[in-house]
C-alpha cells in the first residue's frame, strides 16, 4: 500500500509539475511572427543562445541563457536516456511544438546564468522563427 501511494503521489506531482512556472522562471505569451530567439540543445536542456533584439522575445524579458521548461503549458521533457539519435528526435520534436503552437501562446523559460559553453554554441543552436 505504501509503494502504491508513493507512485501516486508521484505521479500526482507530475502533473502538477506540467503546467508550473520555475520558481526562478518567468511564462511570457507570444502573439504570431518570429519568436525571435535561437535555441541550443544539450543535454542541460533547450537554452536560449541568441535573442534578437528586435524581435518578440527581448520585448517579453528572454535572455540569454534561459532554459525553455514548458511549451503552451506542456513540459518541455528531456529524453531519458541520451545519444546523438534521442537528441536529434528531441530537437526535432521541440522545434516542431514551437512552430505548431497556437497563438497567441505561452512559453516558460527558467531564468538560469548560462552555461559556460553557451557563448561557444555554434552548429548546434537552431533559430525558432516559429
Amino acid at each position: 500500500a505504501v509503494q502504491e501511494a508513493t507512485k501516486l503521489g508521484s505521479q500526482l506531482q507530475e502533473l502538477v509539475d506540467i503546467n508550473a512556472v520555475p520558481a526562478d522562471g518567468v511564462e511570457v505569451e507570444f502573439g504570431r511572427g518570429p519568436l525571435g530567439f535561437e535555441l541550443d540543445f544539450q543535454a542541460g536542456g533547450a537554452r536560449v543562445v541568441s535573442v534578437d533584439p528586435a524581435g518578440q522575445a527581448a520585448a517579453l524579458g528572454v535572455e540569454v541563457g534561459d532554459r525553455l521548461v514548458a511549451i503552451a503549458g506542456y513540459e518541455v521533457v528531456l529524453p531519458k536516456k541520451w545519444g546523438e539519435e534521442a537528441k536529434k528526435r528531441w530537437e526535432a520534436q521541440v522545434t516542431k511544438d514551437l512552430k505548431q503552437m497556437p497563438r497567441p501562446s505561452s512559453l516558460s523559460f527558467a531564468k538560469t546564468a548560462p552555461a559556460p559553453d553557451v557563448a561557444a554554441a555554434g552548429a548546434d543552436a537552431g533559430a525558432v522563427d516559429g
